[in-house]
């Protein structure tokens, strides 16, 4: 479980990540990283007992805008691992891990999914993140159709969902990594969704895919 704890005074006013362990029996919590004046975890994924991963943003002081903050568990403790915070401002909200980094022929490990600024502009975009154990983590190209707010709270087996803004009003948003054309076998597309949906997507399971909000 992984979340953050909100302090209004003292040396450190804000709010720092709180990750808590269940053994069987209780509930502890661990020491995790706290790399800004301001931290928050959103989101977690285990894959296995010594690769567990855990997403949110950070805010270091005299700034007012988050950049993201990926934190890992080797079984032994909590460490910072540097991914692209960027834009302006940028925040991760959902991961999920692999627990067999080593398969034939891909990399990659895991994907965590959010938002982020971009120079210029004062509109969050849809933000994902992949994860490959040789070279680390690094940005892959997302839509965004809204002409408003995109942002992204879910993903799992290659379908990621959030929400996106057109002329005022939210819609959910599904995104899904596949062939939608030859030129790009791996790229992200926008998947439609039946126009009586009008909520956010929050949640997804896979396989078979599903989603609630």
């Amino acid at each position: 479980m992984a979340g953050l704890r909100r302090f209004s005074a003292g040396p450190r006013p804000g709010t720092s990540t709180l990750i808590e362990h269940w053994d069987g029996t209780k509930w502890a919590q661990i020491a995790s990283a706290n790399p800004g004046t301001s931290n928050e975890l959103s989101g977690v994924s285990v894959a296995s007992p010594a690769n567990v991963w855990a997403v949110g943003d950070d805010t270091t002081l005299g700034s007012a805008s988050p950049h993201t903050l990926v934190e890992h568990w080797d079984g032994t403790k909590w460490a910072q691992v540097a991914a692209p915070a960027p834009g302006t401002s940028s925040k991760l909200t959902g991961v999920s891990m692999s627990d067999n980094p080593f398969a034939p022929g891909d990399a990659t490990a895991g994907m965590a999914v959010g938002q982020f600024t971009p120079a210029g502009s004062s509109t969050p975009h849809t933000l994902i993140e992949n994860f490959n154990f040789l070279t680390g983590w690094g940005q892959l190209a997302s839509p965004s159709p809204g002409s408003g707010p995109s942002t992204l709270t879910a993903i799992s087996g290659g379908w990621a969902a959030g929400t996106t803004t057109s002329g005022g009003q939210q819609h959910p948003l599904l995104l899904r990594e596949g062939p939608e054309s030859d030129q790009d076998p791996n790229a992200w597309h926008q998947v439609p969704l039946p126009r009586k949906m009008t909520t956010s997507l929050c949640q997804l399971w896979a396989p078979p895919a599903w989603a609630s909000g």
